[in-house]
């Protein structure tokens, strides 16, 4: 028993930090809530129709989860990421197993399963968590084709690459990385020419979604709009130490955490010249690679999205700059002569990351459905006054709807504006009979004159153009309520 311990010890480990990891994952899951776009994943998921946003994979993985629990509720619909974000742990493992030793792997596979933004994609209802262990997956099997350039690991390769594409288009990102790889690391022109022709048959199976939303394509804006410097310490913070979403017009990062960013990239960084050093190519490109090009290209696209929250365009070099981090504890660890004290590099990282993991566990449990709530409760508060509830034509409509109405406790009609037009919005059943939708009726409605509660896409104000045009006859009155939340934003004045 010893001797097949001593064997598989690593494999024992790295399965004890999945199931610790998987039990943090599940830490306040069913209280979360939904958000803007998680509505947005959760109506696609139950409507059966390819949403704005959402690649197919994550999509249908979800409905298949409520379908089988019988439960569309926040615990069920949270399942797929927290399940995808629990196995990067061993993704990571293997990760780093692949490209230096076992030893790296577990380090690698621990930090992975305490890491702050890995517990934050994985809680979050979007492909994100699912993200991180297909890209990483896609590493570790190039790695595999590259070293044993079988039919068999191509395949496997193409498999892996052909499911991260089915999450998410960032998996062009991830192959963009591969074909560096290969490029600097390919042992003869028929290896390369496999993964050419691997790479070619996975992304058009993988990405064919696409073709019918054109929009998703629609993400070159230009430089990303506040600075070099602004861009870097963003990216720091978001890696690993703590949980940070840009602050819109803002730049806001807490001096704590901004130097805990730093600190950590200190160490991922003596990881890299350790690589560097002992001359292993093929480690330092794939690890550089995955880290900095999904870098570069949001720094070179962003525009004004680097307003909002895009750091989770870097998801997928989370477990990347997890492995360099472990690689620099192992190489600090190596300089301390006396080994009873070679465990300080590992915890000295670990006490970077308990900022970061505090503020995680803190916000768990909150739900974050609230907003919509206080929609609700607002607009009954006041009901007396409404005729309806007019929900503003942009992207937003259909998760705002959605969202509104699952939790309005109040009979007045939803509406949406479209060419001028009003459609009201109705309650549906969704595939499987699993609970109601909002679904925005294609006949145009009627309105009765009077007051409408007006919800649009500007949360923070009443400043909503279009609703002061002659022809549609709608006027902006004032704001109501507390603009710290978000209430509806106006009241409007709808006249025949």
């Amino acid at each position: 028993m010893s001797k097949h311990f001593a064997v598989h010890r690593y494999l024992y480990i790295v399965g004890g930090l999945t199931l610790i990891g998987f039990v943090l994952r599940l830490y306040g899951l069913g209280n979360r809530g939904f958000w803007y776009d998680e509505i947005d994943l959760w109506y696609g998921a139950l409507s059966g129709h390819p949403s704005s946003h959402d690649a197919p994979l994550t999509r249908n993985l979800v409905f298949l989860t409520m379908w089988w629990a019988k439960d569309v509720q926040a615990f069920v619909f949270h399942l797929v990421p927290a399940v995808g974000g629990t196995l990067a742990i061993p993704a990571a493992f293997f990760l780093g197993r692949a490209l230096v030793n076992s030893h790296t792997g577990v380090l690698a596979a621990a930090l992975t399963t305490i890491s702050p933004a890995a517990l934050f994609y994985s809680q979050e209802g979007r492909p994100y968590g699912l993200f991180m262990l297909l890209s990483a997956a896609v590493y570790v099997a190039l790695l595999r084709a590259w070293r044993t350039p079988t039919t068999r690991n191509w395949l496997l390769f193409g498999a892996c690459l052909t499911l991260a594409f089915l999450t998410h288009m960032l998996a062009l990102q991830v192959l963009l990385v591969a074909g560096i790889f290969m490029m600097v690391n390919s042992k003869t022109p028929r290896a390369f020419l496999a993964f050419v022709a691997t790479a070619t048959i996975a992304m058009t199976a993988g990405a064919s979604w696409v073709y019918f939303r054109p929009s998703v394509t629609s993400v070159f804006e230009g430089l990303y709009p506040l600075g070099i410097s602004a861009f870097i310490s963003t990216v720091l913070a978001s890696l690993g130490p703590v949980i940070y979403y840009p602050d819109y017009q803002a730049l806001n990062i807490n001096p704590l955490a901004e130097g805990t960013a730093y600190a950590v990239f200190f160490v991922a960084a003596f990881g890299i010249a350790s690589l560097v050093k002992t001359k292993q190519r093929p480690a330092y490109t794939l690890l550089l690679a995955a880290v900095l090009v999904p870098m570069t290209i949001s720094f070179l696209t962003l525009g004004t999205k680097g307003y909002w929250t895009w750091v989770r365009y870097l998801a997928h070099a989370i477990v990347p700059y997890l492995v360099l981090l472990a690689l620099g504890v192992t190489a600090l660890a190596a300089k301390i002569p006396q080994r009873r004290w070679r465990w300080l590099p590992a915890a000295f990282v670990g006490a970077l990351f308990l900022p970061g993991w505090c503020q995680w566990f803190a916000d768990a449990p909150r739900n974050r459905s609230q907003d919509f709530r206080f929609w609700a409760s607002a607009i009954t508060a006041v009901a007396d006054k409404y005729r309806g509830v007019i929900v503003y034509n942009k992207f937003e409509t259909i998760r705002i709807a959605n969202q509104y109405l699952t939790y309005k406790n109040d009979p007045l009609p939803v509406y949406q504006i479209s060419g001028g037009k009003f459609h009201q919005l109705r309650f549906i059943h969704a595939r499987g009979g699993l609970t109601k939708i909002a679904e925005i009726s294609q006949e145009e409605t009627q309105l009765d004159a009077g007051m409408y509660a007006l919800i649009a896409e500007d949360i923070f104000g009443c400043e909503v153009v279009p609703l002061t045009s002659p022809a549609m006859q709608v006027k902006a009155l004032e704001p109501q309520g507390d603009r710290d939340h978000y209430p509806p934003n106006c009241i409007v004045s709808y006249s025949k």
